[in-house]
């Protein structure tokens, strides 16, 4: 062990490279701005979800076999009727396609919302992810070459013009424009390290 650690001081490697394991899920979640009553605009907030985790799993080129949704009170306002609630769903075919993820989505919310609550925060989560090629198909639902490349396609071009110009720069008219539960922006920390707008900036007189 001191032999290794005297080599690796002096910048020999010892280890070989580790592979890193593809994740198993990703989720998707933040905090309302302020608490929302309205299944509209908490629509608009897990199609932003749904968004936000197919980019990062499709940038690790993989698929999703199931999906979990899920919307909850905040916990801490005890004068408030609190209400705690998740839906899974099975996908027939592992997916990568944003489109089927956010009405797939917005169908499960659908189930679980009630009217009458203060919701405090909703969320997004991409399960049993495999890698996207090569994939077992439902032998009984199998969608055919054509609509596979047309959805390759694009979300290809999808991905393509978010990278190139920024994320959201093309989305699904789901996620909405005014973005009522979004966080407000001034509590947000500065991207110092993505973002020339943000990067402070010093004045000497």
């Amino acid at each position: 062990v001191l032999m290794r650690t005297a080599m690796e001081l002096q910048g020999i490697a010892c280890g070989g490279l580790e592979a890193i394991e593809p994740k198993q899920s990703i989720m998707s979640s933040k905090s309302f701005g302020q608490m929302q009553t309205q299944l509209a605009s908490i629509e608009e907030s897990i199609s932003s979800h749904c968004a936000r985790a197919v980019e990062k799993m499709r940038r690790q080129q993989l698929v999703a076999k199931r999906m979990v949704i899920f919307v909850h009170t905040n916990r801490f306002r005890e004068d408030l009727a609190q209400h705690f609630q998740s839906i899974e769903f099975k996908l027939i075919n592992p997916t990568d396609d944003l489109r089927l993820i956010t009405k797939i989505a917005k169908r499960c919310l659908q189930r679980i919302f009630k009217p009458g609550y203060y919701y405090k925060k909703a969320g997004v989560c991409l399960e049993d992810l495999i890698p996207k090629n090569p994939r077992q198909l439902d032998m009984f639902h199998q969608p055919s070459d054509e609509h596979l490349n047309h959805t390759e396609q694009l979300m290809g071009v999808f991905d393509q013009i978010n990278q190139k110009y920024g994320r959201s720069t093309i989305r699904l008219a789901a996620e909405g424009y005014s973005k009522p539960w979004a966080m407000r922006a001034e509590l947000k920390s500065p991207a110092y390290t993505t973002r020339w707008s943000e990067v402070p900036q010093v004045r000497l007189f």
